[in-house]
């Protein structure tokens, strides 16, 4: 987002939002060590403190299905806030003003902090959110207690970070259709969007005649998106549309930053040699004649429909020999369509990110208390984040014994007559008799049950044990 990153370079003042969304996972990065408070995960040297305002510590990294590129990372806790001078890290990176260090009032802070582990090394990551223009301008990063390692979207000279593991999108759509009506051509120009759930967001535009006869319209070059910032503009030379971040309007869309929907190493060049003159629209249609017909890249013929439909999940970052896509994060979007005869539409989008597992590892601890010679006891905690309640429910954690790996089945108290509902956690404790585990190494948890309206799931997690706080 360069229009924003220049306003901020420039002292333009900004509202800061912390981390409105809590980032669901990152790929694989190289860094240097951090010591972090508020977590009780120790390992290498990284140093910890137990805290009385902290959450429990633990345990989701990826699923099973997920690529072998999400297999380098694990969450190791969540929900942490981090002080004074490795706060400001962050909030400098953007060149906004830190507030001065009060120990009394523990200010600055920034909270909803992940710890990551990948690679054997240890990162803060936020997603940090500032006002601008008064947009929400969003930018992961991944830090220490001193330094940025990276940043995405692309931000300066900063690395990219991996992309986040891509759970499900969600797109709901406040408002499906809008039209802006020429009334001095008589033309209206139409944008359309719908869901697919194999692609993803659909955006349909027309140029559509209202007149009940025939319509010629001369060409205007009236554009108000520049035409290299428009996707869907080589179809037919007449109409394109854009992407922001954020909640614009017709007033003030001028402000953001078109995201980029084609990769940076695909130069799209729909220049014409000899722009057409004039355009014959038939009556109430969008069916137009086109003169002179052989400048239309993508139609031999002399009358094509001035309409087009594009599909897309996201956007793209990163440079010509590295580029990178990026899923829509969640959040609200605008897409603004315009046309030859600067007629402006837009339309809202929203995006969320939905689980793809109806139970989330809320912890894993290890050893609980009282120590026993048998083995370690070790709680598992697991929450049904579907929309339907859950009727049954069993984990089984693989751990080191005598042999490689042995099961350990914990049974949870859940049935058609006690139903998990959506929300709810659940907890069981078991010993695992003979087993042993270290804390900075990863392990299988089978995760398996049945929903109220008869589907059955079983999927598994990789898991790190913590100590309890």
């Amino acid at each position: 987002m360069a229009k924003a990153r220049r306003a901020v370079s420039l002292g333009v003042s900004a509202l800061i939002v912390i981390a409105l969304i809590v980032i669901a996972g990152f790929g694989a990065f190289l860094g240097t060590t951090l010591s972090t408070s508020n977590n009780n995960h120790s390992t290498g040297s990284v140093s910890s403190q137990s805290s009385s305002s902290s959450s429990q510590g633990i345990s989701t990294s990826y699923s099973s299905s997920e690529s072998n590129s999400a297999k380098n990372f694990q969450v190791i806790n969540s929900n942490l806030t981090v002080y004074y001078g490795t706060a400001c890290v962050v909030v400098g990176l953007f060149q906004l003003s830190c507030p001065t260090m009060n120990a009394a009032l523990h200010s600055p802070s920034l909270s909803n902090v992940e710890l990551v582990s990948s690679e054997g090394f240890y990162y803060y990551a936020i997603n940090f959110t500032f006002s601008f223009n008064g947009q929400p301008i969003s930018h992961t990063v991944w830090f220490t207690n001193s330094t940025v390692f990276c940043v995405s979207p692309e931000y300066g000279s900063y690395n990219v970070c991996p992309s986040q593991v891509q759970l499900p999108e969600t797109f709901a759509i406040p408002m499906s259709v809008n039209s802006s009506m020429n009334a001095l051509t008589g033309l209206r120009l139409d944008l359309n969007l719908s869901t697919d759930p194999s692609s993803g967001l659909i955006v349909k535009l027309d140029e559509y005649n209202t007149l009940g006869s025939a319509n010629n319209v001369s060409a205007a070059n009236q554009w108000q998106i520049p035409k290299d910032n428009l996707t869907g503009y080589c179809t037919t030379n007449l109409m394109g549309f854009a992407v922001y971040m954020g909640n614009y309007e017709l007033n003030n869309y001028t402000l953001g930053e078109p995201l980029a929907l084609n990769p940076p190493n695909v130069q799209m060049n729909c220049s014409l040699a000899n722009q057409p003159t004039y355009y014959l629209f038939d009556p109430d249609s969008s069916l137009a004649s086109i003169s002179p017909e052989s400048n239309f890249p993508s139609t031999p013929s002399k009358s094509m429909v001035i309409s087009e439909s594009n599909s897309m999940a996201g956007y793209w970052t990163g440079t010509k020999n590295s580029p990178l896509f990026n899923y829509f994060l969640p959040g609200v979007y605008t897409i603004v369509a315009v046309d030859e005869w600067g007629q402006v539409v837009l339309l809202h989008f929203d995006v969320s990110l939905a689980s793809q597992d109806p139970v989330q590892v809320i912890s894993v601890v290890g050893p609980v208390p009282p120590i026993t010679p048998a083995g370690p006891a070790i709680s598992v905690t697991l929450k049904n984040v579907a929309e339907t309640p859950i009727i049954s429910l069993s984990a089984t954690l693989k751990l080191p014994s005598a042999e490689p790996l042995v099961p350990y089945s914990f049974n949870f108290s859940v049935n058609s007559s006690n139903p998990l509902l959506q929300g709810q956690s659940v907890e069981s404790t078991l010993t695992a008799i003979g087993a042993g585990f270290v804390t900075d190494a990863s392990y299988p948890l089978v995760i398996s049950g049945m929903l109220a309206n008869g589907l059955a799931f079983n999927y598994t997690q990789q898991v790190i044990i913590v100590p309890p706080s």
